[in-house]
């Protein structure tokens, strides 16, 4: 799915459907997301729980932001899926390697329960995590970011996907 959330970007904003939900937050073990309130989840919970049932579930998952850090945000459950840690650091060391991105990620003892991350990793034992896009200013550019840059980390990123996987399916 590549954007969960038309309706917000189409009124300039980012994470919130036009009943004012934050589709970043509900994503909690137990806890079924409300089909009216927010469809666009409720959606992804059916279409996960579906992949999880014929065992086809994604490998990982990003849900990208946009903030004033433009930080990773990694889970930190304790109930992650083995070796999620080891593979989120290679994941930002390449990322960080092979584009413009410099800004790291949060510290450990952050969490936001109920996010998109920390949900998924929990409900589904998906890698998941937020990689918010710094768009004021970029420390690895010195500048904040231009279109242009922003198309130049889409195609790095691809990179760093292939790079990624090479190297945690080894």
């Amino acid at each position: 799915m590549p954007m969960a959330c038309k309706d917000g970007v189409y009124r300039g904003m980012t994470r919130f459907n036009v009943r004012g939900i934050d589709l970043n937050r509900g994503w909690e073990t137990n806890k079924p997301i409300d089909p009216e309130l927010c469809p666009e989840n409720y959606c992804l919970q059916n279409w996960l729980t579906e992949r999880q049932r014929q065992n086809k579930l994604p490998k990982l998952t990003i849900c990208f932001h946009n903030d004033a850090q433009g930080n990773l945000h990694f889970t930190h459950l304790n109930n992650a899926p083995k070796g999620y840690p080891e593979r989120m650091r290679t994941f930002e060391e390449l990322l960080t390697e092979m584009t413009w991105f410099t800004e790291g990620s949060v510290s450990p003892e952050a969490h936001n329960p109920g996010s998109f991350g920390d949900g998924l990793c929990a409900i589904y034992g998906i890698d998941a995590f937020i990689f918010e896009l710094k768009a004021i200013h970029a420390e690895g550019l010195g500048h904040s970011p231009l279109g242009s840059d922003w198309i130049q980390l889409g195609k790095d990123f691809v990179d760093v996907i292939r790079e990624y996987f090479n190297q945690v399916n080894k």
